[in-house]
């Protein structure tokens, strides 16, 4: 496996890192589970009606692991029950939407981020849309644990949710 900014790609079963090379098999580096993650929102960005929300994955455990493809998002209530959400999701940014997933190794203290797109109440009355999402449940892709993330969001429609990514410079 080789690390490409932050992408891990099979070469010649090799991990790269930096100029170190160590003979390690897939299978020595684990999927990332929930034990080992913390789920943070970051930045937030909106305008007519569309909210972009990032969240940041960060590796607390003391063994490197693997992220790849998108998690799952459920949007619960402040009772911690599902929140119906039937109108269709905006798009979500085209950079975001058809990026390709790749597999991200995350070292202690590395992160990740993902972003989860949704529509506001705005072009809708307040009896379509549920009430305040308090929490999103989060659940990690390959079944390996999922977490609450506290949240005080205005969800009206699906959520679209990108890949893992390596965050960008500030």
């Amino acid at each position: 496996m080789r690390i490409i900014y932050g992408y891990v790609a099979p070469v010649l079963g090799c991990l790269v890192i930096t100029s170190l090379c160590m003979q390690l098999s897939a299978e020595q580096v684990p999927r990332c589970v929930e034990t080992q993650l913390s789920i943070t929102p970051g930045a937030t960005e909106s305008g007519m009606s569309k909210v972009e929300v990032t969240f940041v994955v960060e590796n607390q455990g003391t063994n490197s692991c693997f992220l790849e493809g998108r998690p799952s998002i459920t949007a619960l209530s402040r009772d911690g029950v599902k929140l119906q959400l039937s109108h269709p999701s905006p798009p979500a940014p085209e950079e975001r939407s058809t990026s390709k997933s790749h597999p991200l190794l995350l070292k202690n203290g590395q992160a990740a981020e993902f972003s989860v797109f949704f529509g506001t109440s705005g072009p809708y009355s307040k009896a379509q849309c549920p009430e305040r999402a308090s929490q999103l449940l989060v659940v990690l892709p390959g079944k390996t644990g999922k977490k609450k993330v506290n949240v005080d969001l205005d969800i009206c429609t699906r959520l679209s949710v990108s890949a893992f990514a390596v965050p960008e410079p500030r």
